[in-house]
């Protein structure tokens, strides 16, 4: 179950860092 947790706030962390990268495609 740690893995499922891990996955996904690798996922969110990568999602916030291409927000503040790329803030015009949002």
């Amino acid at each position: 179950m740690m893995d499922v947790l891990l996955a996904l706030i690798v996922v969110v962390a990568a999602y916030l860092v291409y927000a503040i990268l790329y803030p015009e495609r949002f």
